[in-house]
């Protein structure tokens, strides 16, 4: 299989589905044509590289 997934085979959005408290819970997002529900993603770098649900990342260039 590709793409990315952890030692207990949850893929990167698995990890974050359906969490509603706390930091990367799902909320609604602003767009130009409506708000919409959205939920986190697994960043590694999250949590000092502890990794964690995040629902936006800084840019680095």
């Amino acid at each position: 299989m590709g793409g990315w997934s952890d030692s207990a085979g949850w893929e990167n959005g698995d990890k974050c589905a359906w969490k509603n408290t706390g930091p990367g819970a799902a909320t609604n997002v602003n767009f130009s044509t409506g708000s919409f529900a959205m939920q986190s993603t697994w960043s590694n770098d999250a949590n000092n590289g502890q990794g964690g649900c995040e629902m936006s990342q800084p840019i680095v260039k």
